[in-house]
């Protein structure tokens, strides 16, 4: 039954957008994350800066 859903076009219609709509979701998480983890680093970088020798 789910089968026959997949292959008219409304059903490979709504397979390919949902797709590329979790695609474009998981890429925006991704440079979210890469983000945040690019401000940590920098943050510690600026208060705790490396002890002068």
């Amino acid at each position: 039954m789910e089968r026959g859903t997949y292959e008219t076009t409304e059903g490979k219609t709504k397979v390919l957008v949902s797709t590329k709509e979790r695609t474009k979701k998981d890429t925006w998480e991704t440079i979210r994350w890469l983000s945040l983890g690019a401000a940590v680093l920098g943050l510690v970088l600026v208060i705790l800066p490396g002890k002068p020798e």
